[in-house]
């Protein structure tokens, strides 16, 4: 069953998100992971979506100079062959960079390269604010609430062990068709569920059934697996 906020979310020609929870499976493994049983979660698309960084890590890496690794008196030794008696055989503190410095206002070359190491897992936040206008609306709030808290949680099926949380496929869709303008997501892990009532108010404010006026979900992802070139 799709759970929807608000009722009007995936009418013909709106903008909105679906929320789809699947089975973990790890990239070893291979293809796409089955579904899990459970209907999309729609919901309006978010005021500010959220900005989506390419992550990936460089590092750099020094070459080995002409005097890394040497004793004091080899330090000595190159430094009277290089006319610097400024520097005294049994030169024990600093370094020869700055012995160097101070001696001829002179510093090797590090020899520094900026290298590659690795891609970076993407994370974004979704924030989403629900006002019921009625018993239905509020019912629903909270079954989508419940299930994107049990979910993103681990079953525990004896022994001491546990069932890995489902991940989600997100998408941004326009009408029937996925929008084509919207950053894609690759399927996601639900890292961090938060919800708070009132968030705006200065008081604690519900309707004659206890619902709270406002309720905000916010939500936490991150991919579990990296963007590569082809992905673009």
């Amino acid at each position: 069953m799709t759970l929807r906020y608000p009722s009007s979310a995936g009418a013909a020609g709106s903008d909105y998100v679906t929320f789809t929870p699947v089975k973990y499976q790890s990239n070893e493994r291979g293809g796409p992971p089955p579904t899990a049983g459970t209907g999309a979660i729609v919901l309006y698309m978010p005021n500010t979506t959220p900005a989506v960084d390419y992550a990936n890590s460089w590092g750099e890496l020094t070459l080995r100079g002409p005097f890394q690794g040497t004793t004091g008196k080899q330090l000595g030794d190159a430094a009277k062959q290089k006319g610097l008696q400024a520097i005294p055989q049994d030169f024990m503190g600093g370094t020869p960079n700055q012995m160097l410095a101070l001696a001829k206002g002179e510093v090797f070359n590090p020899n520094v390269e900026l290298t590659y190491a690795q891609p970076g897992f993407r994370q974004f936040a979704m924030n989403f604010d629900f006002l019921p206008r009625n018993l239905q609306e509020a019912d629903m709030m909270n079954r989508i609430i419940k299930t994107f808290k049990s979910r993103s949680a681990p079953a525990d099926i004896g022994n001491g062990m546990f069932d890995v949380p489902d991940v989600w496929n997100i998408k941004y869709m326009t009408g029937a068709e996925e929008n084509r303008y919207m950053n894609k997501f690759k399927p996601a892990a639900c890292i961090g569920v938060n919800v708070q009532a009132n968030a705006i108010s200065d008081m604690h404010v519900s309707t004659i059934q206890g619902v709270p006026v406002q309720t905000t979900l916010s939500l936490l992802f991150k991919e579990i697996n990296i963007i590569v070139r082809k992905d673009h």
